[in-house]
């Protein structure tokens, strides 16, 4: 069942260290069990909106963060994927948690394996629904989509030029908001208006993504161009992925449960890369429990 995104939750602040502001959203169980949510590229706290009715119903207590540069989060663009974990412990133990579990989509992927992987006393588990691969592995080489090699060259090699681009999308969105969304969504337009409160939470999603600029986005996709320079080897933590069969990049899922041997793999053969967390809601935040 697909949740009505909530409209009654407001978003809170946690001063970092160095000064900078920490933008996050919580969902569902105030008291249930707590699972962190990372968004992808195009997204911001707001994605997990729509898993509200999910999260109260299997009692998780889902926070949702705007990533650095996204929404109200202040950029950060010296943070570095290693340097990540400890930007989440900050968040962490601000709201008191003593462990928790991570829900990772699509480009949260990397940020939620690094915090798996440095924080392991309080990382319980890492939930990871159709991930995207480190640039500097094989699965990365087969990838379709803006996932593959030969935009990652593009943004080593001319990021001024990509940046223009991302400028140009923000435009286009301003203006014309269903041109740009199918021009990314394209293949799940159907979906998308089968489920008009969906589509209303990707508006209001990439809306906050862009809030102050595109320089979040451009950190982000910098990222995914570069290896991510730490050993998947050393997540010790059970991973669980969720791919869905009909997404163009589904062999990303069995990369990793080769390489992870603690992971184990579930699949689903009608859902694509969008609507695979919205659909089946209730199944992923049921795995999400700490036990």
């Amino acid at each position: 069942m697909i949740g009505t995104p909530t409209t009654q939750a407001t978003h809170q602040r946690l001063t970092c260290r160095n000064g900078r502001q920490l933008a996050y959203e919580e969902y569902g169980d105030p008291a249930g069990s707590p699972a962190l949510f990372i968004h992808g590229c195009l997204g911001s706290r707001l994605s997990a909106a729509p898993f509200h009715q999910a999260a109260l119903k299997q009692s998780i207590r889902l926070i949702a963060i705007d990533k650095p540069g996204f929404g109200y989060s202040d950029l950060q663009p010296e943070l570095s994927l290693a340097e990540w974990p400890d930007l989440i412990k900050q968040l962490v133990d601000h709201l008191g948690i003593q462990q928790i579990s991570i829900l990772t989509s699509s480009g949260g992927t990397p940020y939620g394996l690094s915090c798996a992987a440095h924080l392991p006393t309080y990382v319980t588990k890492i939930i990871m629904i159709n991930p995207i691969a480190d640039v500097g592995n094989k699965a990365a080489n087969h990838s379709k989509g803006f996932n593959n090699p030969w935009v990652y060259r593009l943004i080593r090699q001319l990021p001024g030029f990509v940046y223009f681009c991302l400028n140009a999308g923000k435009l286009l969105f301003r203006h014309y908001p269903e041109g740009f969304i199918k021009l990314v969504h394209g293949r799940e337009m159907p979906y998308l208006s089968r489920h008009p409160n969906i589509y209303k939470n990707r508006k209001e999603t990439i809306i906050e993504a862009v809030r102050t600029g595109c320089q979040g986005i451009l950190h982000e996709l910098q990222t995914y161009a570069y290896p991510w320079n730490f050993e998947l080897q050393k997540v010790s933590k059970e991973v669980i992925i969720i791919q869905g069969l009909l997404d163009i990049n589904q062999h990303v899922a069995d990369y990793y449960t080769d390489l992870l041997p603690t992971s184990r793999l579930i699949t689903f053969d009608q859902e694509d890369h969008l609507s695979l967390g919205y659909n089946q809601s209730n199944q992923i935040l049921a795995l999400a429990q700490i036990i």
